[in-house]
């Protein structure tokens, strides 16, 4: 088979993996004339390297690994494929990614006017991503679930346009046939759709799934369920999103609108179709607008007209900032040579202090998990035993340098919790007051309490604190410190007598003793009730 090979030869930085993929630069197998021949230019089928399209050829092979990651790196040409069978069916649905690198794939023709799912691709499966993508003059026929990219679709779609002519008897749109629970923004179909019915200028029918940021600017005509955008949703969300075409029935007029012919619990947010060009006045969804307000910025509400949308205004509709973009490849990380995007083939080429790392200078960043050129680590692990990592530089604990180092519990006492203190940087329990007893003794309107210590080391004194329940809030009722006046070696014996209380009622304390740097340790509690006292006379 005779294929027409197009190839742009210009520079580009190309993700190898969807969407939010580190940045890497290009090898351009499609240079290489030995590449060509084979089922795929390059690559492994994974995220990480998918199989390399250069061809119509290798193009068509898509369909021999239905769940491979795929980029494409060429303009295509389909010219010498006359029917093309569609990628994937309802048996056996592509699974995998492709990324289109915004190529062109041109001249793709359909003719199965008996056969349902019918596009590039027949039938894609949820999880399934297709992006980055331009169908150029596409001419396709076929039954039911009918487009120029995907007749059944539960795919992600971004950033995919298409232009021709689609024609079936059902589900026909110019870029989606049946769109089911799938994810879809920055598409746009200036495709002529036309079916004996549904049929949307975008989207045959959108079911459970949320399309933002598209429009569609073919005619679209049918007998019944017709609209510019859609023919019509189900269950799904429609967002940022208009539609110009001329849409008209066949015979008497059914479930036709400007922008959706027929809607069943989807909602509409900032999404317009053309009164004037549409020949429609009415839509089961959206707004609709005169042709000047569509050329107009402040129609759009909402709309993000500095990374996704552009608008010439008075002149022209919005277009998506996307359509602008053109596939490009050259050169290649790796051949010796710094081009284009590249900084830098080895470290040689970067700023001392910087290596270079996928044709890019790097400066180290310590944390990145990464060991580069002047680290020892990233993590303790990367360091013999008995070291750590600290700032990406294997370290041995020194006890001392007020540093809290792996394997040591502390530097400081104030490290240490309770009455503990720091001893070799280790928190070594230190019994400060040792209590023999604790007790309240109930009188006539005051209670007295009691204590003694068996042995006090570095104690500064006492406090005593009161609380109306056991578990209740406990407020220290001692005006000062009571001192201490025990020793190391000897223990002491204390009294408080509270006044400030009341016969009847119960009242708990509990007594903090405090050392000389401030660590307390409480005891208690105990409790007592105040009562009066009779005397009895002979």
């Amino acid at each position: 088979m005779q294929i027409k090979k197009s190839l742009s030869i210009i520079l580009l930085t190309i993700l190898f993996t969807l969407v939010t993929a580190p940045q890497v630069f290009a090898v351009c197998e499609c240079l290489d004339p030995e590449n060509l021949t084979k089922t795929f230019a390059g690559g492994d089928g994974s995220s990480a390297s998918p199989y390399v399209i250069c061809n119509a050829d290798q193009l068509y092979n898509i369909r021999t690994s239905l769940a491979s990651s795929y980029v494409v790196k060429s303009n295509i040409d389909l010219i010498a494929y006359t029917n093309w069978q569609p990628i994937g069916n309802n048996t056996i649905p592509f699974t995998g990614t492709l990324d289109g690198q915004n190529f062109v794939i041109s001249n793709l023709k359909i003719d199965r006017a008996t056969t349902d799912y019918v596009g590039l691709f027949g039938y894609t499966a949820s999880g399934s991503v297709i992006q980055n993508l331009k169908l150029n003059n596409v001419n396709v026929k076929g039954r039911s679930g009918v487009a120029a990219l995907v007749g059944y679709n539960k795919a992600t779609l971004n950033k995919i346009s298409s232009s021709g002519s689609v024609i079936g008897a059902t589900y026909v749109g110019g870029l989606i046939g049946w769109s089911e629970i799938g994810i879809l923004s920055q598409l746009s179909s200036t495709c002529s759709v036309t079916a004996t019915q549904r049929s949307g200028g975008l989207i045959g029918i959108l079911s459970s799934g949320s399309l933002s940021d598209s429009y569609a600017r073919g005619a679209v005509t049918c007998s019944t369920y017709n609209g510019g955008l859609l023919s019509s949703c189900t269950y799904g969300t429609v967002i940022n999103t208009y539609s110009t075409g001329t849409v008209t029935a066949t015979g008497v007029p059914r479930f036709q609108g400007g922008l959706v012919g027929s809607n069943s619990y989807c909602t509409y947010t900032s999404s317009y179709w053309d009164i004037n060009t549409s020949g429609q006045t009415t839509s089961a969804g959206g707004t609709g607008k005169t042709t000047a307000e569509m050329k107009q910025q402040a129609t759009f509400t909402g709309w993000d007209f500095s990374t996704i949308w552009s608008i010439n205004e008075n002149v022209d509709y919005p277009h998506l900032r996307m359509e602008s973009l053109t596939g490009e490849c050259i050169g290649y990380c790796g051949d010796g040579i710094v081009s284009g995007e590249e900084q830098c083939e080895q470290t040689g080429d970067c700023a001392q202090g910087s290596y270079c790392n996928n044709c890019m200078c790097i400066e180290p960043v310590c944390g990145n998990s990464i060991i580069e050129p002047g680290e020892n680590c990233e993590q303790d692990g990367d360091c013999a035993q008995g070291s750590y990592c600290n700032n990406c530089m294997c370290t041995e604990p020194v006890c001392g340098n007020g540093l809290l180092e792996p394997g040591e519990m502390c530097e400081q006492d104030t490290d240490c919790g309770g009455s503990s203190r720091c001893t070799n940087c280790e928190c070594v329990t230190v019994t400060f007051v040792t209590l023999s007893s604790f007790e309240a003794v109930a009188a006539h309107r005051k209670i007295i309490l009691t204590w003694t210590t068996e042995s006090e080391i570095d104690n500064a004194g006492f406090n005593i604190y009161r609380a109306e329940s056991e578990n209740g809030q406990y407020v220290k009722i001692n005006t000062s410190l009571i001192p201490t006046e025990g020793a190391a070696t000897q223990g002491a014996s204390y009294e408080f007598i509270d006044k400030e209380v009341k016969n009847r009622k119960t009242y708990y304390y509990k007594l903090e003793d405090i050392d000389l740097k401030g660590k307390s340790t409480f005891h208690g509690p105990v409790s007592a009730t105040p009562r009066l006292m009779y005397r009895f006379r002979k």
